[in-house]
């Protein structure tokens, strides 16, 4: 091993790391194999040479100290090759460990790195098979009994993955959320014992998605992460409003309402109801009516889809940026605006002020009816002057999604209910007409069902539902409205006063959805047939 003393007296000892053969690393150090307390480190060091032989460095007046010689016992213990000794000075020596600790620190940040890309990609192949699976949502569910990723599938929950990894969920979450979120949409890093929320965006499957982001801690311990999956730039299909499933006496309403030069139509619904959906398709259906002839702006944050025919603002991040990018688009003289949403007074007064100026305008806000889409715009700032005039409003939509049986493996009711079910049932439908979920083929990726469609109610307001609406009588504005309809039997296309409900009830005479799903989105079918009878 050659000799372990320092030279003669007279041996100057080294002061700078030039002077010292190129090493590796410092085995000494905190996280070596021969890591040392820092009061010896003070003293004492070995370094690893490029051949792999190590040279121990020592800053102390005498070779023969108690340290001095444990250490030359480890290095004997571990079976290394002894190049030397070097006398060195305490400066050199703190910067030796000075670099050897930075040395560290960028090795754990490269690993930290490649750990979190590796979770990263983890993430963007859940997204991408939800894309896939065309899920609106996706679930990350962690408490002590489960650990699961649900996709929402046509408006149900499906399985991706059962058993999860809790510890690889977590720090999958942590690693999206403080390095991929947009920093602007966040305020501190990722903590799943309080409400958090950001904004992700992602280029996958040759498209760009946004992602709404939102966790909130579950008693007693765990969270439920949910990500809503939005495309952005992704080219509008051609689509009519029978494709999304309107009947068609809606049909002559919306487009009767379409062509006037101007009014607001308003689509209200929850939350993933295709609000914004029935939007495109109404703005594609206008652009095909103009030739050309119009132009047609839309006012979006982000723009979901590439609209042919329109031009697409799009709004920014800050607060206030959708006001300001409506003011711009109304002094870019266009014939009709979409706007996503109008959420507060500011936007739905510029939104009243594009209307009252000869513009038609395009929107959506959040109610539960086409009645109550009036009261929702009073409540945000419409004055009852303006919005019971003649025209302000020129249709009132309330939507909701219902899944489409899958035509090859649906089932008709009397196969799949028990009897109780279908006595409930039988004194309103034909049994022999009404079909149920089959249980799922290959076709529909053994769900049952395949795709959603439209249940929805279109209001024209006429003079005497405004009337009602004006005194505040919304009962009697609803009685109004549907007073045709009344008369006419259940299974009519009748637009003008047909609810919702009664929408998706005429799907299910004609074999097309399950009536357990609609009492699933609407709630006991019954009511509405008693409530056409005027109960």
């Amino acid at each position: 091993m050659g000799a372990l003393g320092l030279g003669a007296g007279g041996v100057a000892r080294v002061s700078e790391l030039a002077k010292l053969p190129p090493f590796t690393s410092v085995l000494t150090a905190t996280n070596g194999s021969l890591a040392l307390p820092p009061e010896q480190q003070r003293e004492l060091a070995v370094i690893v040479q490029g051949n792999k032989s190590v040279l121990l460095l020592s800053a102390q007046e005498k070779s023969g100290s108690q340290s001095f010689l444990a250490l030359c016992q480890r290095i004997r213990e571990q079976k290394l090759e002894l190049a030397g000794t070097r006398p060195v000075t305490h400066a050199l020596l703190s910067t030796i460990y000075e670099r050897s600790s930075r040395n560290a620190k960028e090795d754990s940040g490269k690993l930290a790195v490649a750990r979190s890309s590796n979770e990263i990609r983890d993430f963007e192949n859940i997204l991408k098979a939800a894309i896939l699976e065309g899920a609106s949502d996706i679930h990350f569910l962690s408490t002590d009994k489960a650990c699961n990723i649900r996709f929402r599938v046509d408006g149900k929950l499906v399985v991706f993955a059962g058993d999860y990894p809790m510890s690889g969920m977590e720090s999958m979450l942590r690693a999206v959320f403080n390095t991929v979120a947009d920093n602007e949409s966040k305020t501190s890093a990722l903590d799943l014992k309080l409400p958090q929320s950001c904004s992700i965006e992602r280029s996958v499957n040759d498209g760009v998605v946004k992602i709404r982001y939102q966790h909130a801690p579950v008693y007693p311990r765990g969270y439920n992460a949910v990500c809503r999956v939005i495309p952005i730039a992704a080219k509008a299909q051609e689509r009519s409003f029978a494709d999304a499933g309107y009947a068609p006496g809606q049909i002559v309403l919306l487009q009767q309402a379409l062509r006037q030069p101007d009014g607001m139509i308003v689509f209200a619904g929850e939350t993933g109801s295709g609000k914004s959906s029935s939007l495109v398709v109404c703005l594609q259906d206008m652009i095909r009516h103009s030739h050309g002839a119009d132009k047609f702006c839309t006012v979006e944050n982000p723009p979901e889809y590439i609209i042919e025919g329109a031009e697409q603002i799009p709004v920014g991040r800050r607060p206030g940026d959708m006001a300001e990018t409506m003011k711009a688009v109304l002094r870019m003289d266009p014939d009709t605006v979409m706007i996503g949403e109008v959420r507060n007074g500011e936007e739905v007064g510029i939104a009243k002020d594009m209307v009252l100026s000869g513009h038609k305008v395009l929107t959506t806000v959040h109610a539960g009816g086409a009645i109550k889409v009036f009261k929702r715009l009073h409540e945000i700032g419409v004055t009852s002057e303006t919005l019971f005039s003649t025209n302000f409003v020129a249709a009132s939509v309330y939507q909701r999604l219902v899944p489409l049986l899958c035509p090859s493996c649906k089932k008709p009711l009397t196969e799949v209910v028990d009897q109780d079910y279908l006595s409930r049932v039988a004194g309103h439908f034909n049994l022999a007409e009404v079909f149920a979920n089959g249980g799922g083929c290959p076709s529909c990726k053994g769900r049952g069902i395949k795709g959603r469609t439209v249940a929805a109610e279109v209001l024209i307001p006429r003079p005497d539902v405004l009337a009602c609406l004006r005194t505040g009588d919304e009962d009697g504005a609803g009685r109004a409205w549907r007073e045709r309809h009344l008369q006419v039997q259940l299974g009519s296309d009748v637009g003008d006063g047909m609810t919702a409900i009664e929408h998706a009830l005429i799907k299910v005479v004609a074999g097309l959805v399950d009536p357990r799903d609609v009492e699933e989105e609407f709630g006991p079918f019954e009511k509405s047939l008693e409530f056409r009878q005027g109960i």
